[in-house]
């Protein structure tokens, strides 16, 4: 197995406060893993270039950001395109703890697919403290306090995506962290029919709970300010897409094809937009029954 199997990259929020305190354990986590991965972190915000030097992660401050001065999904993307030492990488949130079932559901997927988009489920925790990574048992207390404190999480956003170089050569300008554009990356995948995999049952993922004070306008809300707002008018997708549109999951038995309730349902759902006939079926219908 490879020393370094990965790039990892993600940009931060300023290291103050209860951000700090999340960033932390998140990268930290990130850095733990085994094989070890290429970890970048993008951004000048207060802290970050100091963080990177402490875990030994590749800085690279300088990023384009709207009239906000949020970063811009797709200039991440073009930058680590750019720098990486791995063919493969991931980006992820910078509120999202790993641990080892990450890299072994990447290599079972790697091996199985020569392109494909990796997804997954998010567990929600409140955790304001920093995780003590020196304890040799610290994943296995991690897990135990994820089991004891995790709450309900909807699973209409995805926090991390694995693909290789040149999935995405073109990517609207979305705002990262406010909405839409993790809909968009898995709509492409599926437009240029390349496998979308859920990794839910393989890999168990610590998303930090939070608020959106950071956000300006709509109530702190990414969805309803104006850079949501305008995400959701460079999405060109008549549907959202997002986890239960994976054409295949990964369980303790591979890769296979993803069946199931929940994927049927969101099947049914993008049949008019990627169904023409089946669209023109469903219009000649609504027609005869206005008819009569």
């Amino acid at each position: 197995m490879p020393t370094e199997l990965i790039t990892l990259f993600s940009t931060l929020k300023p290291m103050r406060g209860s951000s700090a305190v999340v960033q932390r354990n998140a990268v930290t986590s990130w850095i733990s893993l085994k094989p070890s991965p290429e970890v970048l972190l993008l951004g000048d915000e207060e802290g970050v270039a100091e963080l990177a030097r402490e875990l030994g992660c590749v800085h690279v401050p300088k990023i384009r950001r709207n009239e906000h001065g949020t970063p811009l999904l797709n200039d991440l993307f073009r930058i680590t395109e750019s720098v990486a030492s791995h063919s493969l990488l991931c980006y992820i949130n910078s509120d999202i703890m790993l641990m080892s079932d990450f890299a072994a559901a990447v290599m079972t997927v790697k091996n199985s697919f020569e392109h494909f988009l990796l997804i997954s489920h998010r567990v929600d925790v409140e955790l304001n403290r920093r995780w003590d990574f020196s304890q040799a048992d610290w994943e296995s207390q991690l897990r135990n306090y994820m089991a004891q404190h995790r709450t309900p999480v909807r699973v209409d956003s995805s926090d991390f995506f694995v693909f290789p170089k040149g999935l995405f050569p073109e990517i609207p300008p979305f705002a990262v962290g406010r909405g839409t554009w993790d809909n968009w990356l898995i709509y492409h995948a599926r437009k240029v029919k390349i496998p979308v995999v859920d990794a839910t049952p393989s890999i168990l993922a610590l998303h930090h709970i939070h608020d959106f004070r950071h956000i300006q306008g709509g109530s702190g809300h990414p969805l309803k300010g104006p850079e949501g707002l305008l995400n959701d008018s460079l999405y060109d997708g008549a549907y959202c897409y997002g986890l239960y549109d994976a054409t295949h999951r990964l369980t303790a038995r591979g890769t296979q094809r993803a069946f199931g309730y929940k994927y049927l349902i969101a099947r049914l759902s993008k049949c008019r937009l990627t169904r023409p006939l089946l669209k023109l079926a469903v219009q000649l219908r609504d027609a005869v029954r206005n008819r009569f």
